[in-house]
């Protein structure tokens, strides 16, 4: 298991891309029913069993989660269900970053994560 974990611009839900892709390319009922019991085939689950809240929702190691308001790729309530469901992490939202959140704003959260972690894990072995 990791010490610590950073994610960014995260998916929510596999439903989701399912209903992405049925929308884009026009999918009809059953070219999707055929899809979900050819991925249940592959993965032995449903997409609704990989739902990142889910899994989340025990994770014990600090977590950062950065998402972009305005990311039009992937929803930044997805972002918002993730950290309400793990107890140990911290949010942060920018603004008119897109989907790639590119910015030394977005790079210097992630260094600072990193740092603090790392000193709390120093103070902790010091008073072991």
């Amino acid at each position: 298991m990791p010490d610590k974990l950073i994610a960014t611009a995260c998916p929510g839900e596999a439903q989701e891309f399912f209903n992405f892709y049925q929308k884009q390319l026009g999918l009809n009922a059953r070219t999707m029913n055929l899809t979900v019991k050819q991925f249940e085939k592959e993965v032995q689950h449903l997409p609704a069993y990989f739902s990142a809240p889910t899994f989340t929702k025990n994770l014990t190691i600090p977590g950062l989660l950065i998402h972009d308001e305005e990311d039009q790729e992937t929803l930044v309530e997805n972002a918002i269900s993730i950290h309400q469901s793990w107890k140990n992490s911290k949010l942060i939202l920018t603004k008119g970053k897109g989907h790639n959140l590119k910015s030394d704003e977005v790079v210097n959260h992630v260094i600072d994560f990193i740092a603090q972690e790392h000193v709390l894990e120093v103070t902790r072995q010091k008073t072991l």
